[in-house]
């Protein structure tokens, strides 16, 4: 009489079912993990100090770190750049520099308003790869908002 197969005994397995239960251990754990990522932790909102200044003027632009475990890699920056008001499509876009964040995602850049600033309301917004990724992964800007410092041109 020939043995039955055990359907559970992995000593017995084929390949094929060797492959299929890594493939869903490595998907269960890729699950768990997407579903106890933290969506609310970001860094702290960018200031701009002084938050009025005139075209040409230099401003610091600060933002304090990550309020939960979440760590940038080294040497990750971000990018900033000038944004009026009233641009929607970001053609008025200027970019000012790329500046080093802090592992902890604060960071302090000294950046000077471009001169052809007209008066108004803009933001400094923080670009780059690094808060894209997270945005990606926390929000969008659709939901959070640009991440950037408010700031008025006199």
């Amino acid at each position: 009489m020939q043995a039955r197969r055990r359907r559970w005994d992995p000593r017995h397995w084929s390949i094929l079912q060797i492959a299929l239960a890594l493939v869903l251990v490595v998907a269960a754990a890729a699950t768990v993990r997407w579903a106890t990522r933290d969506r609310v932790c970001f860094p702290g909102q960018p200031l701009a100090a002084p938050a009025s200044a005139t075209a040409g003027e230099r401003v610091v632009v600060t933002a304090a770190g990550f309020t939960c475990a979440r760590r940038f890699h080294r040497g990750a920056v971000y990018g900033l750049a000038y944004v009026p008001e009233d641009t929607a499509d970001g053609r008025d876009q200027v970019a000012l520099g790329d500046f080093p964040v802090a592992r902890d995602g604060s960071f302090h850049a000294r950046v000077r308003v471009p001169a052809t600033a007209a008066a108004g309301p803009a933001t400094i917004r923080v670009t780059g790869f690094d808060v894209d990724e997270l945005y990606d992964e926390v929000c969008s800007e659709r939901d959070c908002g640009t991440y950037g410092a408010a700031l008025v041109i006199r």
